[in-house]
């Protein structure tokens, strides 16, 4: 039974494929992945050709998507990969000193990883990978020998099994011995997976007595490798909890290693908390000791120090068992960007990982790219002092998304950890009630905030010119001037283009048209608004400079209600023909202002033809006018 689990773990045999296969590509540190979604089941084999590694489908072709291989990566490692679309191969040039590694991430998706350096002595993916295997005529079938008669001996069947007990206690117990030590940790962790899937019921051990019949030794073209305990043979039942997934299939961290609720005690006060994490930290012979650095690092993430975790980890390396999620806190805390990307594609995740990555991950881009119940259960489970200062932030993260019901949830739980009274909650009350539709609110919200520079001031300040430009209200000189300076202070943060683009629509909004006009010219997605509020807030001279010698060539990115109020004031300011040019450039030929236009310029009938199935009162006397000037 052993050798049948064995050779159904190391099957050459699958179904066809279905679909296409998705190949996707992520940069970490120390190494470049590539991973291959056949969407079910496949067999592989992976070797070394003349330019680099290729990867064959056994016994089937394949149908790959590279069009967003290089969309995340550079080729820094991966310098080019290519199909063969008649063998279905998978050829992979590399530009570095490194290697490659292929696994088997879980059935159907084949992770492959090029690391940096040489490769481990011994890898069978260094092999040149051979040529696909020729099929073999098939032995020819004798007949079975004729059976003689025996007679039955009651002692010879004692002694059978008795030689079946010692060869099971043999082999469970004591490994034939080999040559290569290097195999010995293998047959080690082989016999204890086997164990364990005794315990289990998923194998048999017992030995049959007489010894199957077995198939001739076929050549195996490269070595199967899956991720696992044993890194290749794992056994498990239908209680058995698969590795919980993203979408996109990165393999989520569980709650377990993210619990910062359980990292510190508030009571004690941070320097005690401070202190007692740093006793320990080494053993004998200065030996880093696993349990008290993680707990040194897991105490500043729980006050928020993430810089000062970092020092930690990096003077211990690969000592904390989970590394790579408290590396990855430590960035998020402070506000910096993750180079190693820990949390990407995490934010549908069922475990607390949805929270960080929803922070970190910046390819999410729409709301369902995100677990939002799994970020509000960990929100609400952080510590009072961490939820007001991630609040803040995770709420801007969820108005950009455009899924405000989320953000007011966030903002109620900030509002339980008690943070009514700070300048950052009425910051992000007045984000929240510009993003309903309560601009007036959202002023009323950033008046508690203090004047001075600092980020939360600066955001206030963009947040009240939007809630201004909303209004359609002027803003005074005095704003421009102190987000001109902030500007200068702030330029190289985050917040640098934020305060840029609030400076122009400050200047327009005070009247400085020319110098919001120039501001545009780095930022066309703010035009529109710009040439709303001239034609609402302009002076006269401003009006006319721009809407008469500035018109655009195209007014596609301006809205109708703007075109339609530049053209209404161009015609009170008799000016038909430019007002005329609006409505013409911006494909407006029907509607009250271009029949207000129409007859200006002697031309009833298009003036009716403008007012075709309008009834109501002001279409009436301009109907009236153009029918008089058409001597109807």
């Amino acid at each position: 039974m052993i050798f049948r689990v064995l050779a159904f773990v190391l099957a050459l045999a699958s179904p066809a494929l279905a679909a296409p296969v998705s190949v996707t590509s992520g940069e970490h540190e120390g190494f470049t992945r590539v991973v291959l979604d056949f969407g079910t089941q496949v067999q592989w084999a992976f070797g070394r050709t003349i330019a680099g590694y290729r990867f064959r489908p056994l016994g089937q072709r394949a149908d790959y998507k590279l069009d967003t291989v290089f969309r995340r990566i550079g080729t820094s490692r991966l310098a080019a990969i290519a199909a063969d679309a008649q063998t279905g191969e998978l050829d992979i040039g590399f530009a570095c000193a490194c290697h490659a590694i292929a696994f088997e991430f879980r059935p159907g998706i084949i992770v492959i990883d090029l690391r940096d350096g040489p490769p481990p002595k011994g890898s069978s993916f260094e092999e040149p990978l051979a040529a696909p295997a020729t099929q073999t005529a098939p032995a020819p079938v004798l007949p079975n020998p004729p059976k003689t008669a025996q007679r039955y001996d009651w002692l010879q069947v004692q002694r059978q099994q008795e030689t079946q007990f010692t060869t099971l206690a043999q082999t469970s117990l004591a490994p034939k011995p080999t040559t290569s030590p290097d195999l010995q940790p293998l047959r080690d962790q082989l016999l204890r997976q086997l164990s364990r899937g005794v315990g289990e019921g998923v194998i048999d051990l017992s030995l049959s007595a007489k010894e199957p019949s077995r198939p001739a030794k076929a050549e195996v073209e490269a070595a199967r490798v899956a991720l696992g305990e044993l890194g290749g043979v794992e056994t498990k039942t239908a209680r058995t909890p698969d590795v919980p997934l993203g979408a996109q299939g990165a393999e989520c961290f569980p709650s377990d290693s993210l619990a910062i609720y359980e990292w510190g005690d508030t009571q004690s006060g941070a320097a005690t908390l401070l202190a007692d994490s740093m006793t320990g930290l080494v053993g004998e012979f200065d030996t880093p000791q696993a349990d008290a650095v993680t707990r040194a690092v897991r105490a500043r993430l729980f006050l928020g120090f993430g810089q000062e975790a970092r020092l930690i980890l990096q003077a211990f390396p690969q000592t904390a068992p989970d590394e790579a999620a408290l590396m990855g806190l430590s960035y998020i805390l402070d506000g910096d960007p993750d180079p190693a990307g820990t949390f990407a594609g995490q934010g549908r995740c069922e475990t607390a990982a949805a929270l960080w990555a929803s922070l970190a991950d910046p390819s999410i881009s729409v709301q369902t790219d995100v677990n939002t119940s799994a970020v509000t259960l960990a929100f609400s489970a952080l510590p009072l002092h961490l939820r007001q200062y991630l609040g803040p932030k995770l709420v801007d993260r969820f108005l950009a998304l455009k899924d405000d019901t989320t953000a007011y949830t966030l903002r109620n739980i900030m509002l339980r950890a008690g943070a009514e009274d700070s300048a950052q909650t009425a910051l992000t009350e007045a984000k929240i009630d510009l993003a309903k539709g309560n601009p007036s609110g959202a002023e009323a919200h950033l008046d508690k905030v203090q004047n001075d520079v600092s980020t939360t001031t600066a955001e206030a300040m963009i947040t009240r010119v939007k809630a201004r430009v909303q209004q359609g209200l002027p803003v005074d000189a005095e704003t421009v001037t102190t987000l001109l300076a902030l500007q200068n202070e702030l330029a190289s943060t985050a917040l640098g283009e934020s305060i840029a683009e609030a400076t122009v629509l400050a200047q327009a909004a005070s009247g400085d048209f020319p110098a919001a006009f120039a501001g545009i010219q780095d930022r066309p997605n703010l035009t529109p608004t710009v040439w709303h509020l001239l034609a609402t807030l302009g002076q006269d001279s401003d009006f006319l400079t721009h809407a008469v010698t500035d018109l655009p060539m195209s007014t596609a990115t301006i809205e109708p209600k703007t075109v339609e109020a530049i053209a209404a004031r161009l015609l009170d300011l008799g000016l038909p023909d430019q007002a005329m040019q609006w409505m013409t450039a911006g494909a407006q030929t029907t509607g009250l202002v271009f029949a207000s236009i129409a007859p200006a310029r002697k031309d009833g009938q298009a003036a009716l033809a403008a007012l075709d199935g309008d009834t109501s009162a002001p279409a009436a006397d301009l109907r009236a006018q153009a029918l008089m000037m058409l001597g109807d």
